[in-house]
């Protein structure tokens, strides 16, 4: 299964670039650039015939990985290296599972 997050861009028009970060989502625990537990930059994605941006999680290196309820959050980055706030309204409680189940733990042949 892929997983798209997908936001309209920031107006500025000299966005560098847009950077993901995220967090295993807790209780009472708020996401921000300290708390997060990666932070990927992922250039500047084409803008759609909707107008909207979107990122793939599942073709973002790093992020293979993921397994859980994640809370994710999108921030813009200008020329001259002013990043802006995130944007995590609408990326919360996102369900991840990127990790393949474990092999069965025995067998056996039965003739009968």
């Amino acid at each position: 299964m892929k997983i798209a997050l997908r936001f309209s861009p920031s107006p500025a028009e000299d966005v560098v670039k847009y950077t993901l970060y995220g967090m295993k989502a807790i209780d009472g625990v708020a996401l921000d650039k300290i708390t997060a537990e990666f932070a990927v930059d992922f250039g500047k994605p084409e803008v759609d015939l909707e107008g909207f941006c979107q990122v793939v999680l599942n073709d973002v290196p790093g992020l293979s990985s993921l397994d859980g309820i994640y809370n994710c959050g999108i921030s813009a980055t200008d020329e001259a290296g002013n990043e802006s706030q995130m944007l995590t309204e609408g990326f919360t409680g996102v369900n991840v599972d990127f990790v393949s189940p474990g092999p069965p733990t025995s067998g056996s042949v039965l003739f009968f």
